[in-house]
């Protein structure tokens, strides 16, 4: 559904909601962060939000600030603002003037807010670390209450790059961001048991992530192979050389089967495919438009997810809400959805036992019922339901900062 199009606003009066986004899509990744926009776009059905989201990777920046300003619909708006990486200096000098921009820039822009907007009522705030600071600067300033939503898998030893592994500034931010919200948010019951292990957290609950229902459902089409499908940005994380190593045992016993790769594959995964005579059963359809990832996964039998680590992927919500059959490494939250009435969960790593278990799936194929796969989760996990979430949300943390 477009939210800029069907666009119900709440019985209520709207609460106008500041989001202080860590990542959010933008010209230059519009792939970044889609997911809060998803989010947003459901609020926005009963409230007005406000994204301010200050752009933090190096490689997309310019050693010149910009800012763009985009509406999504009449209540959904947001601010991207482009700080100066000065890339031909030295590694440390550039991490220092690129922090002092940043957190100049964010303060900058969220007091030009206030000016022209007023207080906002509540703040929201999405990845702790660098917006979280901000939350914490609005309430300590202006009394405002302040939600955060964590949507990372960092908090396990067992991420590279993570939680643990950062620096003491990024830790106690990250800390102190978490202990002083009036509500912490969190898309899997995985995570929020991460979380509540290493924080003091005040208050914390679940919100799915939305799924466009209009665009993700099942069909049914005529089969000539059995049709898989993987979709993600390809990072190492996701394993596909696993994948492939599993596809090479499977094409050894049958060949009635191709699988569709959607994201920026590069060449060394391709020679390496080549190189293992998969190029017969390989469709590599590089990065897609959501529009477009869901038209590939109607057309799909099952989905392959063979992560190293996850929290909770929307590409397997995706996937779900099409029908699909889904097999997937048991990592973060996956086995909350996943479970022998849709899918299969194999042990991370385990290249035999993926083989086996795309196997088994193609032997019962036609015992998969793709609309009753579909249809609980579709109820879970629109537009309009995760809206009414945040509507209720929303008002329960405003109601409590009043009493």
């Amino acid at each position: 559904m477009d939210a800029a199009v069907n666009h119900n606003i709440s019985q209520s009066k709207p609460i106008r909601v500041l989001w202080i986004c860590s990542w959010f899509p933008h010209e230059r990744d519009p792939f970044d962060g889609d997911f809060i926009l998803r989010h947003a776009q459901a609020a926005s059905l009963h409230h007005h939000i406000d994204v301010l989201h200050v752009v933090q990777q190096p490689a997309l920046l310019t050693n010149k600030t910009a800012r763009k300003q985009i509406d999504y619909n009449p209540q959904l708006s947001a601010t991207i603002i482009y700080p100066p990486y000065y890339h031909y200096l030295p590694g440390l000098f550039q991490k220092i003037f690129f922090n002092i921009s940043y957190y100049y820039l964010l303060r900058r822009e969220v007091h030009d807010y206030v000016l022209e907007n007023g207080i906002p009522e509540l703040v929201h705030v999405h990845v702790p670390v660098k917006a979280g600071w901000a939350g914490r600067m609005i309430k300590r300033k202006w009394k405002v209450p302040y939600i955060v939503t964590e949507h990372s898998s960092a908090y396990t030893q067992s991420v590279p790059d993570g939680y643990f592994y950062r620096g003491l500034f990024f830790r106690y931010q990250t800390r102190k961001t978490f202990e002083e919200a009036d509500l912490v948010l969190s898309v899997s019951f995985w995570l929020s048991n991460q979380l509540k292990k290493q924080f003091q957290i005040r208050r914390l609950m679940l919100i799915r992530n939305v799924v466009d229902t209009d665009r993700f459902y099942p069909i049914s089409r005529r089969r000539d192979k059995i049709r898989l499908i993987h979709v993600s940005m390809m990072q190492p994380l996701k394993n596909i050389k696993g994948i492939l190593d599993a596809l090479v045992l499977l094409s050894q016993d049958r060949k009635d089967w191709e699988m569709i790769f959607v994201g920026p594959a590069s060449s060394e995964l391709k020679k390496y495919a080549n190189k293992r005579g998969l190029d017969p059963y390989l469709h590599w359809k590089g990065l897609l438009s959501y529009e477009q990832v869901a038209n590939e996964m109607q057309q799909a039998d099952g989905y392959i997810h063979f992560s190293r680590y996850e929290n909770l992927p929307c590409v397997i919500q995706e996937a779900l809400c099409c029908g699909l059959f889904v097999i997937s490494s048991q990592v973060g939250g996956v086995a909350e959805f996943v479970n022998e009435r849709n899918g299969m969960l194999v042990n991370e790593g385990d290249v035999n036992e993926l083989k086996i278990s795309i196997q088994y799936f193609i032997d019962k194929i036609n015992r998969v019922d793709k609309h009753q796969i579909a249809a609980s989760f579709q109820e879970q996990w629109n537009l309009q339901q995760i809206g009414q979430e945040f509507d209720a949300i929303y008002r329960s943390v405003l109601s409590e900062n009043k009493d």
